[in-house]
């Protein structure tokens, strides 16, 4: 005869699980699946520990050396290197004798380029408001001076004198081929007539005004170029309009004279 335990199932018949060890199981299951899942985040954080820490280190390296020796990245008021430690009045010195000794050039239409110191062109540099803006944005931009890929350039403050500056830009910044003719008023046979303004042609700078301001603004060398252009007149019809009435009621007026004791009076 077999003797079968109590522990042990017959053969051919399925084990029996009771509802409790089921639930039993689940639990078990999840905890170790958690468990699991905190070892990963565990190693995750062990491997990237060091990583974060050397981050740290280059972090606190390059504020400490902006705070100590001025900025991570190369600094420039127009095209000259500065040091963020200077003062206004090293920049202003320096502002100062690069502008004095800078020249402005151009390049006409046949090849041939020119410079023109800025006294000549009616564009000045304000020394010390570029001085104290660019001491205010260098104060202010801590975090901009750790970024040592991204070089930092301000620009200068300029002066105009606008009347000067057209002058110098009809002519030094302007060829003439064909000479534009301007309006005019004539009489004939006792009406005023208008001569209507013609265009000419050659070369300028576009934008003439803002183009050299900007050049000026960063003491750049490069020439700026003279391109093709229609040149307009000074005086058009349209700015002889008012005269033009002015003139025809004056000579509409009669005028009266005496000759050899006689009046006489011209209409």
């Amino acid at each position: 005869m077999t003797v079968v335990s109590a522990c042990e199932h017959p053969p051919g018949n399925p084990q029996v699980i009771k509802p409790g060890t089921r639930h039993q199981i689940a639990k078990t299951k999840a905890v170790e699946q958690k468990t699991q899942k905190l070892h990963h985040h565990l190693r995750a954080t062990i491997l990237l520990a060091p990583v974060a820490g050397l981050a740290a280190i280059v972090l606190i390296t390059g504020l400490f050396f902006t705070l100590a020796h001025g900025s991570l990245t190369d600094i420039y008021v127009a095209n000259l290197p500065v040091k963020a430690t200077a003062t206004l009045l090293e920049l202003q010195r320096q502002i100062n004798t690069a502008a004095k000794s800078y020249k402005i050039s151009f390049k006409y239409s046949d090849g041939s380029s020119k410079s023109f110191p800025l006294t000549d062109t009616g564009v000045d540099v304000n020394v010390k408001q570029s001085a104290e803006d660019a001491k205010a944005t260098i104060n202010h931009s801590l975090v901009r001076r750790l970024q040592w890929w991204r070089p930092i350039h301000l620009p200068l403050a300029t002066k105009l004198d606008h009347d000067k500056l057209e002058a110098f830009i009809a002519n030094d910044a302007t060829e003439v081929k064909l000479p534009p003719k301007d309006a005019s008023l004539s009489i004939v046979n006792g009406k005023v007539v208008v001569s209507q303004a013609a265009q000419g042609s050659g070369s300028k700078v576009v934008n003439a005004e803002q183009a050299i301001t900007s050049v000026v603004t960063d003491l750049q060398t490069k020439p700026i170029a003279l391109k093709p252009a229609v040149l307009a007149a000074a005086i058009t019809g349209h700015d002889l309009l008012s005269s033009q009435t002015k003139a025809q009621a004056l000579v509409s007026q009669p005028v009266s004279f005496t000759i050899a004791g006689n009046a006489v009076t011209a209409k």
